[in-house]
């Protein structure tokens, strides 16, 4: 992971346009399109479109390094952001601070959002974290105690605590 901390490495970033259905094979249901990632925007921004079914969100978690945005495009979804809760539908937009603990519950089948990671970095995180759910065969609301004290450990090498025993 390449950490940009100087304006001298911002400004070798360049414009570009992604359109997140080139993404994939032709005709293949996208559940992650990035739009924007470290690479493209030297480390200030990583977009994503997101399709979260019900019963897939993540567990409550802080994060120290990043501050995260969801704009919500279709479905209905309820927002925890530290004591404040949000029930959103298609069109809102909602911020979440960095030291700020945060969840949501998708009140729909499934939700679309886009999410804003402000500084970018996090997609090796998701990539690993993937990886580590698949080889610990974790399916939503089932985890064992060593599969969630892997996925905490490997949380916070990016800074991030989850909140697990808040889980269900």
């Amino acid at each position: 992971m390449t950490a940009y901390s100087n304006s001298d490495q911002r400004d070798q970033a360049v414009p570009y346009t992604r359109n997140m259905r080139d993404e994939g094979p032709e005709g293949e249901a996208q559940h992650t399109s990035y739009l924007a990632r470290t690479e493209d925007t030297a480390g200030q921004l990583t977009l994503y479109e997101v399709t979260i079914r019900k019963g897939e969100e993540p567990p409550p978690h802080t994060h120290t390094h990043e501050d995260e945005a969801f704009y919500l495009l279709d479905g209905a979804a309820t927002i925890h952001v530290g004591e404040q809760t949000f029930t959103v539908s298609p069109g809102s937009f909602t911020w979440l601070p960095r030291r700020t603990r945060h969840s949501f519950e998708i009140d729909s089948a499934s939700a679309r959002f886009l999410i804003f990671i402000l500084p970018s970095g996090l997609e090796n995180y998701f990539a690993r974290m993937a990886q580590l759910l698949q080889q610990e065969q974790v399916r939503p609301g089932h985890i064992s105690p060593e599969a969630a004290d892997k996925w905490q450990r490997l949380s916070q090498q990016f800074g991030i605590t989850l909140h697990l025993l808040s889980m269900g």
